[in-house]
């Protein structure tokens, strides 16, 4: 990607760790939706 060269290393470091944590956050939302309690037991 080139978009790295174009923005400041500082805001793009941010701007990733950002998009780490809210990556994250998806993902535990998406395991609780694709596996709820009742389900799970199956």
């Amino acid at each position: 990607m080139s978009i790295p060269a174009l923005v400041p290393f500082r805001d793009w470091s941010a701007s990733g760790a950002h998009i780490e944590r809210a990556r994250r956050r998806l993902n535990e939302w998406q395991r609780q939706i694709a596996s709820p309690p009742d389900t799970s037991m199956r």
